[in-house]
């Protein structure tokens, strides 16, 4: 599959962010309290899942059809909560615990970007969009779609714990969702939203 060069339509009032890696990163925009309320406890991985997805308008439905504040479709499913082998993941690493937040990343991120990630060195490459939010206080929630034939599709939600960062070479969870911020920002939330 042959991949061609993305440009994003510009985003009236905002111009996009075109990083390489030598630039430094534009500001993040001040965090921002939550409209999503925390999810109640004691919940079936099953019931978790429901939950986000109603949170996004599934109304009960195991899958939708969402539109992000670019009027981009997404479709999110239960998928974004198992695994490769189809196991639950919800309760990994309390991810069941910030599922507001990560409702959030996708109902008002803070940014998006859209940058290229490469599978090794002759893996395939593919689009990545990524959802950021940071709440104050630095809880965030990182929502990651990849473009494929059939256009978007659900990668992972996750919150980013210090402990998960580390897993992934860094020294703190700001200092991962930082590394996040890299291709393209095609949005950016301003103050007034």
């Amino acid at each position: 599959m042959s991949i061609a060069p993305v440009t994003p339509h510009p985003i009236e009032g905002q111009t996009p962010t075109y990083l390489g890696k030598t630039d430094s990163k534009p500001p993040r925009p001040e965090p921002k309290a939550l409209q999503v309320k925390q999810f109640a406890k004691g919940k079936t991985e099953h019931e978790y899942a429901q939950a986000f997805l109603n949170a996004l308008g599934a109304q009960g439905q195991s899958e939708l059809v969402y539109r992000d504040v670019l009027g981009e479709a997404l479709p999110l499913s239960e998928g974004m909560f198992r695994d490769s082998r189809g196991r639950w993941k919800v309760l990994k690493n309390g991810r069941h615990e910030h599922l507001h937040v990560l409702a959030a990343a996708l109902l008002d991120p803070d940014e998006i970007w859209l940058a290229w990630k490469t599978f090794g060195d002759k893996g395939p490459t593919v689009l990545r969009r990524r959802y950021l939010r940071v709440l104050p206080g630095e809880e965030d929630g990182i929502a990651v779609f990849e473009l494929g034939k059939g256009g978007w599709r659900e990668i992972t939600v996750f919150h980013v714990t210090d402990t998960i960062a580390r897993e992934h070479g860094f020294e703190s969870a700001m200092a991962y969702i930082e590394a996040q911020r890299e291709g393209v920002r095609i949005y950016v939330r301003g103050d007034g939203q």
